[in-house]
């Protein structure tokens, strides 16, 4: 919520609604990691199955409401939803960096990984240039720590 202080003309309820309602399709498909590259048009119909048949035992003006909410957010068309989208995002990318990845995880993906929710505004721009930088050096980190173990094994 401190963000919402640096967006002051976006509706911080909007915003907060939206973040938690982003995932809600994947309780009942699961998370599908973003780095297996799923296919987009497959997951958004697999989570928006999930979401509707959540948000269908709710009354009809919040089923209504929120399926809205997901919607906007998933199809990125209002700023709240382009905000909560680079912060999903900025998640994602930080826990690849301070977790712990399968051998021979692609760092790279973090470098293109929702580039275009940070682009055009300073701020995202800002913290996007910080995850890529923390990606680098995890990823140069990972390269040493493979030629450390190779030339131990070699001896």
């Amino acid at each position: 919520m401190v963000i919402l202080e640096e967006y002051p003309r976006l509706d911080s309820l909007k915003v907060i609604k939206m973040a938690l309602l982003h995932d809600i399709g994947e309780i009942r498909e699961g998370d599908i990691s973003a780095a297996l590259r799923p296919d987009p048009g497959e997951k958004y119909l697999a989570e928006e199955r999930g979401a509707s048949g959540l948000f269908s035992l709710l009354p009809p003006q919040l089923e209504k409401e929120y399926m809205d909410l997901w919607k906007e957010y998933n199809e990125a068309v209002s700023k709240e939803a382009r905000l909560v989208k680079a912060l999903d995002k900025a998640e994602t990318i930080m826990q690849h960096n301070q977790g712990c990845n399968p051998a021979g995880f692609d760092y790279d993906f973090n470098l293109e990984y929702g580039q275009e929710y940070f682009s055009g505004d300073p701020l995202l721009a800002e913290f996007r240039q910080i995850l890529d930088t923390d990606t680098g050096k995890r990823k140069e980190g990972e390269k040493e720590g493979e030629i450390k173990a190779r030339q131990k094994k070699n001896g």
